[in-house]
């Protein structure tokens, strides 16, 4: 056909001026985040393609160095988006939900109603906006607190990543010295104090952080319900309200301590 170029371009846009002005640099950022993740899919595609079509040994390390890179660009998109990982995924498993219940079917997967999973987006999303900021509104009612709240920054977590091998470490007393594996760094002190040595990231939790952040990282040593069982951690969000209260009555705490279970009660009350 020679004349198909001609005759395609008479349905191209034409005002790419106006398209240009929609260039923001949230657009930029969007648009750095969609062609990175579907420029790595592709990479891992192409490792795939190798081994069945070329008969190459399957490289399952450069595929999880793909699936790593891809967690890279979701990282820069969720941040545009004000959404966390979490979120994200907590709103994929609810679509699913409403689209197979408990388990999948042919049946389900052909006949989806996409207008109930779209609703079931749209009510996560805003429900988690709302829970935000009525927790924010009555924690700064009943603390009394300003919109920035000046507080005493005292260390939560102690915590560090490493930069050569990757381990995290965390000290949790004073006396609770870590290494990597590798050697590279090391951590010691608990809360009670910081000594840190060698090339980290620092991934320390402080009582200044927001409380969303706190509640996420946040670790209560328990030997459960029968004081029995061996020392494990539980992170703050996966405690029992039951447990938070029975420890607040029953046990002398912190003064930082106690603030944080009881801004996890209200954050739970809303």
């Amino acid at each position: 056909m020679k004349n198909y170029i001609e005759l395609a371009l008479k349905t191209e846009l034409k005002d790419y001026k106006t398209v240009s002005e929609r260039f923001t640099p949230t657009i930029a950022r969007l648009m750095h985040a969609g062609m990175g993740l579907t420029t790595e899919a592709n990479e891992f595609l192409d490792t795939l393609k190798k081994s069945t079509m070329y008969g190459k040994p399957l490289d399952k390390v450069n595929l999880i160095e793909e699936i790593s890179d891809l967690f890279w660009y979701c990282a820069i998109a969720c941040d545009v988006l004000g959404v966390s990982f979490e979120q994200v995924q907590e709103l994929n498993i609810n679509k699913l939900k409403a689209r197979y219940g408990e388990k999948y079917s042919d049946e389900k997967a052909v006949n989806r109603n996409l207008n109930i999973e779209r609703e079931v987006l749209e009510i996560d999303l805003e429900s988690f906006k709302d829970v935000q900021k009525k927790y924010t509104e009555e924690y700064l009612s009943q603390c009394k607190r300003d919109p920035n709240p000046q507080k005493q920054k005292v260390l939560l977590v102690n915590a560090i990543k490493c930069s050569i091998c990757g381990d995290v470490l965390i000290s949790r007393h004073k006396h609770d010295y870590k290494d990597c594996s590798c050697g590279s760094c090391s951590i010691d002190g608990g809360i009670d104090y910081r000594r840190l040595k060698g090339y980290h990231t620092d991934l320390a939790v402080y009582t200044d952080d927001h409380h969303l952040v706190i509640r996420e990282v946040f670790e209560w040593g328990s030997y459960g319900k029968d004081g029995k069982q061996d020392l494990h951690f539980i992170k703050l969000k996966d405690m029992t309200t039951d447990h938070i209260k029975n420890i607040i009555r029953t046990q002398t705490l912190r003064t930082e301590i106690l603030q944080i279970f009881n801004d996890e009660l209200l954050y739970r009350e809303c």
